[in-house]
């Protein structure tokens, strides 16, 4: 049996095996005839084929094997999201470890998502995520600069999804939310940049972009609400916080040129966040800087770009962090 390049498949090697996932999946291998792609059943995998298919596929000689990502949106929600759920029940770790274990997952859902072709389908697989860890914000303390430590600063995509969202947690509590509002701007962070997924891969390795590329970046804002509105699940705040976060206060953003009120509080507090991360995450064209240098960089270098009263509820929980 085979299956077309039509449908949407991720590369695996042999660590992608699970012996927890007692559901198991198939294997498939491409094949190229004629001009003509196609995925065709190399085997089902089950634990018990654990050693024999580990052993075939780590051989330098064999060919590339993939998943469907039906699979692999089934693996996500049946092994990785129940383990992780079971692992927090068992173990009731503190607030931080619990942010600390949920964090990779979410990376690796958005990174999948980002580098291969899969639909949108996949967003689907973070839906019960701000059940964890909306709750926990809302009830318990965690102090800013903590959070900030847990998160990586490396430049992919993903981590910058992972840690906006992160952080609009974090925002949401000292602005006192309510859970479905705070549900909103976590999704709405980490949705954020999905709209790079198909951006040309020079747009991330090049020293100096030219004015060609800044007009594609300026699109990822529109592409990303598109790709949200299309699978018609989530909410106007979800869709207006991935189209307004480069929006300024001063009516100097892009794409549209809001200011003041015009932008959404999400597009508000998302547009301070993608800032400060950025800022605190290694770049191409420079190393991170300190948290305490962001913030006083983004209040008093970046005059215009964001909401004041925003950025004082924002100081004022750090200062008593």
């Amino acid at each position: 049996m085979s299956d077309t390049i039509e449908h949407h498949f991720k590369p695996i090697t042999h660590t992608f095996l699970d012996k927890e996932w007692v559901e198991g999946f198939t294997i498939y291998y491409k094949s190229v005839d004629g001009g003509k792609t196609s995925f065709l059943i190399f085997a089902q995998y089950t634990p018990e084929d654990y050693t024999r298919l580990e052993k075939i596929m780590k051989e330098g000689d064999r060919q590339d094997f993939f998943i469907h990502e039906n699979d692999l949106i089934r693996y996500f929600r049946e092994c990785i999201l129940v383990r992780l759920r079971r692992g927090l029940e068992k173990d009731k770790p503190n607030p931080l470890e619990v942010v600390r274990r949920t964090y990779p997952v979410i990376r690796r859902i958005l990174g999948d998502y980002l580098e291969y072709d899969i639909s949108p389908r996949m967003l689907r697989t973070m839906d019960e995520l701000p059940d964890i860890l909306c709750p926990l914000f809302r009830n318990e303390v965690i102090p800013f600069p903590a959070l900030v430590s847990l998160t990586l600063k490396d430049p992919e995509i993903e981590t910058h999804c992972a840690n906006v969202g992160m952080y609009s947690l974090y925002f949401a509590k000292i602005l006192e939310l309510s859970e479905s509002d705070m549900r909103d701007l976590f999704l709405g962070g980490l949705f954020s940049d999905i709209g790079k997924k198909d951006f040309p891969e020079s747009i991330h390795t090049k020293s100096e972009l030219t004015s060609e590329d800044w007009s594609t970046i300026r699109k990822h804002p529109s592409s990303g609400r598109k790709t949200l509105n299309d699978m018609k699940c989530y909410s106007e705040n979800v869709l207006r916080m991935v189209i307004e976060h480069h929006e300024n206060f001063d009516g100097t953003g892009y794409p549209f040129g809001l200011a003041s009120e015009k932008i959404s509080l999400n597009g508000r507090i998302s547009r301070i966040l993608d800032v400060f991360d950025s800022m605190t995450s290694e770049r191409r064209y420079r190393k991170p800087v300190r948290i305490i240098e962001t913030l006083t960089e983004i209040k008093d270098g970046m005059e215009g770009h964001f909401d004041p009263r925003l950025l004082t509820a924002l100081f004022k929980s750090f200062t008593h962090s």
